[in-house]
């Protein structure tokens, strides 16, 4: 009898949950049968282990496992029901299920937040990327939060000097607060800031809204694909959501990457660095209070700076890799181990 852990992934583009995915997948795989449900878009779009089975649905995977012990991991909440029903249907044909959700955002709105509870009711265990979310499900698993992968691109110096730019790139979705930037580009580039901002790709139906938000931010838009490389020491990296972030990885690899960060009160930013160092942070919607956030930048002492972004670079680094290897230990555990003991 061998054991088999599944991820179940519905989204068809690459966003932090994705990152997430891909680093346990690796950590995974080579410890315990792994296979990976996603949509053809999705796994194209991510970096899957050559040892992870591939499969495009739900149902496909299921008529494999016959007899195994199976862990189904649902990594996004729009899946969460559809991942809780089917392993209370595989009961009975498995060996043993177990289900397993992580929680990688907030729920976007209070009947969402009501509908996200009763769907985590009904898994074994619940594992969440920052203890915020455990107001979802006060038992879940709750590591050291989620921060950048152990092999992230950490720079090796701190930042000498400010660029003098101010950056942003996100999802095109109202969540992550992106038709906020153009008066807080605009009260910037007043102040002396160069302002530059990219987009990624538009989830199914944001289409219209993702061409409406470029229109806005023409400006300002670089084009073609950016990552985090992007962002160069000294830059200061604006993150204006208004709902959803909880760990926020992409305000963590700025700061590994010497930037500097201004982001929405919200989920993890308040705590990820203390306030007056390479870390600040501003009241929801605040588009005068997100200015003067970054205009405090320009005021500290370069001795300031510096020491300020080598602190970033080093709370970060100290950080990596370490919730991927607590969940992966979970995750893989074999023999009959629940991933929830």
């Amino acid at each position: 009898m061998s054991d088999l852990l599944v991820f179940v992934d519905p989204k068809r583009g690459r966003g932090g949950g994705q990152v997430v995915l891909e680093g346990l997948m690796r950590l995974c795989a080579g410890r315990i049968d792994t296979a990976l449900v996603m949509p053809p878009e999705g796994r194209s779009s991510i970096a899957v282990p050559s040892n992870v089975q591939e499969f495009s649905s739900l149902t496909d995977c299921i008529r494999t496992v016959r007899g195994r012990r199976v862990r189904l991991v649902a990594n996004a909440n729009a899946v969460f029901p559809r991942v809780a029903l089917a392993a209370r249907k595989l009961r009975g044909k498995a060996a043993s299920v177990e289900s397993v959700a992580i929680v990688h955002n907030y729920p976007s709105s209070r009947a969402r937040e009501v509908m996200t509870k009763a769907a985590l009711a009904q898994f074994d265990t619940v594992i969440v990327v920052e203890p915020g979310l455990l107001r979802l499900r006060a038992d879940a698993y709750a590591p050291p939060w989620l921060s950048v992968p152990a092999d992230f691109n950490v720079v090796r110096e701190p930042p000498a000097a400010r660029t003098g730019v101010v950056k942003s790139f996100g999802r095109p979705d109202p969540s992550k607060g992106l038709h906020l930037l153009p008066p807080i580009f605009e009260q910037l580039e007043r102040r002396g800031w160069k302002a530059q901002v990219a987009l990624g790709h538009a989830l199914d139906g944001r289409d219209r809204y993702r061409e409406r938000l470029r229109g806005r931010l023409a400006p300002w838009l670089v084009e073609g694909r950016r990552t985090i490389d992007w962002v160069e020491p000294g830059d200061v990296f604006v993150i204006p959501s208004i709902s959803g972030e909880a760990a926020c990885l992409t305000a963590q690899e700025a700061l590994a990457r010497g930037a500097f960060v201004v982001a929405s009160r919200i989920g993890l930013m308040p705590y990820l660095l203390p306030e007056g160092g390479a870390m600040a942070t501003f009241k929801i919607g605040g588009i005068t209070d997100a200015v003067d956030r970054v205009d405090e930048f320009r005021r500290m002492t370069s001795e300031r700076f510096t020491a300020a972004g080598a602190v970033a670079v080093e709370t970060i680094s100290r950080r990596a890799g370490v919730w991927y290897d607590v969940v992966a230990d979970r995750l893989a555990a074999v023999d009959g181990e629940r991933c929830g003991a």
